[in-house]
């Protein structure tokens, strides 16, 4: 006998308190993380924006620079000053606040499953899995991903809303729905693709339009009334998707590479393979790494069985489309909300990043709730019970991933592992051994990454960083220069050539690398701070 426990609210907060506390117990430990070197530094530790707080004067930088780390997400600038202004530079609560975002889409993502199916128990089984999925650590443990879980929010907030609200849209309605979203954009430019989730909602579940009125579409060659409704009501959400993507395009303009570096068969190749690397994380997430360089593709090996995956995915869901809807939504969904970062448009030298996976991941999970739905409430029970070994399984590694972001030698070892080997797992392993005061473990690592590309000048200014920490600042002044002569816009490499020069004594060039320093990058705090104590030495000494 089915029990229909749906409006149960007692149940329902067991479900919600039951997230919250695997979640902390989960997350307990990153209280007593610091900060990451990758991106952390650029996005907090040096940037002075973010480390004055919240001011008028910050906001507007916030909102207006598009190019600062090759990103414009204005909310999550936002988010870090107001960290900041709350709780100082403290990393510890600043991860906190990552923690209390991924809870709250949890919890939401639990609410939004309650209007799929009417079996709470289900629901909370999607929740748990999407809370304590391994491959979701980097989004949660990272501070610089804060993006991927502010963005998740008010993504998912824009979910609720529509499918509680969808079947009677009013002018109001609409102005929630557009807000949402353009917080979520502010937030990550990746969810460009929520409106078309929300017309794959409108296929199914709510049944506002069918794939009839597509081929009667196509047939009569005149849009059908119903699609022509669920289009129509979304033009400025798809508006917004425009805009915001011709900035993110221009932000990361500089890292975007060309036909010419990364040919269009490779792209569409790493993209295929991808997608098959993605879909086998979320069932066994057993090789993760916060970064996966690109690499050679095989054919045969890798390519194929990628592609013939894919196809057959595919044609099981297009197959079962009218029984199962839920397994075509589903799918369609991962395949979707994954296409901004597939790789197409390739940024940077990373084929994919498990972080990606935060919101694609919740259309598997959706299908496969839905599904087990349709069963019976003993079958249902049963299948809670076999899910749990698998439950288990994925507190452990998650348990485990979170602690590799505690140390971050272990973290970039493991990325050396899994991702292999690379110019920018080298320098990240490198930095972690200098922030443990061992710069002949971090030498090793350095010249490593030069052998890989002798031609990136920050391999040049780790090594100056190397010899700096071991008081060989001749050596120092002698890499950071040729760092320089590589790139003379590095504003990090000034900095650190200002330092070495100050320790040799040269007080007049180092203030010269400074105000350099501080010229081309005004946020870094760093250099804003070395110009002025020399400055008033050197004042001091007249």
């Amino acid at each position: 006998m089915e029990i229909n426990l749906k409006n149960s609210r007692k149940l329902h907060a067991a479900c919600i308190l039951l997230i919250a506390l695997i979640g902390i117990a989960l997350y307990a430990s990153v209280g007593g993380h610091g900060y990451s070197y990758y991106d952390d530094g650029g996005y907090i530790v040096l940037n002075d924006r973010v480390l004055t707080g919240l001011t008028l004067d910050n906001i507007l930088w916030a909102f207006t620079e598009h190019q600062y780390m090759n990103n414009w997400h204005p909310l999550t600038w936002v988010s870090y000053m107001a960290d900041i202004s709350l709780f100082g530079a403290s990393p510890g609560a600043q991860h906190w606040v990552n923690v209390v975002f991924h809870l709250l889409n949890s919890i939401l993502l639990y609410s939004v499953v309650i209007q799929f199916v009417n079996k709470p128990l289900v629901a909370f089984l999607v929740a748990v899995v999407f809370l304590i999925h391994p491959v979701h650590v980097e989004s949660v443990a990272w501070i610089a991903e804060r993006k991927d879980v502010l963005s998740g929010f008010f993504f998912l907030l824009t979910l609720l809303y529509y499918l509680k609200k969808a079947k009677s849209l009013t002018v109001l309605n609409h102005i929630v729905l557009s807000l949402c979203f353009a917080l979520a954009l502010m937030a990550k430019p990746m969810v460009v693709t929520l409106p078309v989730v929300l017309l794959l909602l409108d296929f199914w579940p709510l049944g506002r339009v069918s794939l009839q009125d597509i081929k009667d579409s196509y047939n009569l060659k005149r849009i059908q009334p119903n699609l022509r409704t669920v289009l129509v009501e979304k033009w400025f959400l798809f508006l917004l998707s425009f805009v915001c993507g011709l900035i993110t395009i221009v932000a990361q303009s500089s890292s975007i590479n060309t036909l010419e570096s990364l040919t269009l068969i490779y792209r569409i190749f790493n993209a295929v393979v991808s997608y098959a690397a993605y879909l086998k994380d979320l069932i066994l997430p057993t090789n993760l790494a916060f970064y996966h360089p690109i690499k050679a593709i095989g054919f045969f090996d890798v390519f194929l069985p990628s592609i013939t995956a894919l196809a057959v995915i595919t044609f099981f869901a297009l197959k079962r489309y009218k029984k199962n809807p839920e397994l075509l939504f589903g799918w369609l969904w991962f395949l979707i909300t994954l296409l901004p970062v597939i790789g197409l448009l390739q940024v940077a030298s990373q084929a994919r990043a498990d972080r990606y996976l935060y919101l694609p991941s919740i259309g598997i999970f959706i299908a496969v709730a839905v599904c087990v739905s349709r069963w019976s409430y003993p079958a249902i029970k049963k299948f809670m019970l076999v899910a749990c070994p698998v439950l288990i399984l994925y507190f452990f590694l998650a348990s485990i991933q979170v602690s590799y972001w505690g140390n971050p030698i272990a973290l970039y070892l493991q990325a050396l592992e899994n991702g292999g080997d690379s110019y920018t797992t080298r320098l990240n392993l490198a930095s972690a051994y200098l922030d443990a005061n061992l710069p002949n473990d971090a030498k090793i690592h350095i010249i490593r990454a030069i052998e890989i590309d002798p031609e990136n000048p920050y391999g040049y200014q780790f090594l100056g960083r190397v010899y700096s920490q071991k008081g060989e600042f001749e050596q120092a002044e002698m890499q950071l220069r040729q760092s320089l002569k590589l790139d003379p816009t590095l504003a990090l490499s000034w900095n650190n050539l200002g330092a070495a020069l100050w320790s040799l004594g040269k007080k007049e060039e180092a203030l010269t690398c400074f105000r350099r320093a501080f010229e081309l990058r005004p946020t870094l705090s760093i250099a804003k701070k070395n110009l002025n104590v020399l400055s008033q030495e050197m004042e001091d000494d007249l």
